[in-house]
């Protein structure tokens, strides 16, 4: 499971003709805009809330409390938050993706169980801040 940040097009065009110093800016603000999605996604996970039905599970064995559907994913092992990572994935591009198999189904559900987003709602929360960022990465080549 993974969610990818690219650089606008346009952005991406344009920086054909600038400076390589200004390319080398925005490039540090979608790998900041990658690190604050990844760091968003683990805080739901480890936070939860989680008001769902509580049961015993095993290996190892413990007492968990599930989330609701509609709610992130209740971490108790910490697999979902450790297996979340982020890589460069280009010039202006990268990725975060997830190394445990089950997250997307916790993601977006399957036949048996309705959806815990975690990573749906942080996106779409980053959208707005990409923009921000990459301003301020912008100004910063600027001066």
């Amino acid at each position: 499971m993974g969610a990818r940040l690219d650089g606008i097009k346009g952005l991406t065009a344009a920086l054909e003709n600038m400076t390589p110093e200004v390319e080398r800016q925005v490039s540090m603000g979608v790998k900041q805009a990658g690190e604050e999605l990844r760091a968003d996604i683990i805080k739901r996970y480890n936070r939860g809330p989680a008001s769902g039905r509580t049961y015993q599970k095993y290996s190892p064995r413990r007492t968990h409390k599930a989330s609701a559907p509609g709610q992130a994913p209740m971490t108790d092992t910490g697999r979902l938050a450790n297996g979340t990572r982020t890589k460069n994935a280009g010039r202006l591009a990268v990725e975060v993706y997830n190394l445990v198999r089950y997250a997307s189904v916790l993601e977006y559900g399957s036949r048996l169980i309705r959806p815990r987003p975690a990573w749906v709602p942080a996106t779409e929360k980053m959208r707005t801040r990409f923009y921000k960022i990459i301003e301020h990465y912008l100004k910063r080549a600027m001066k």
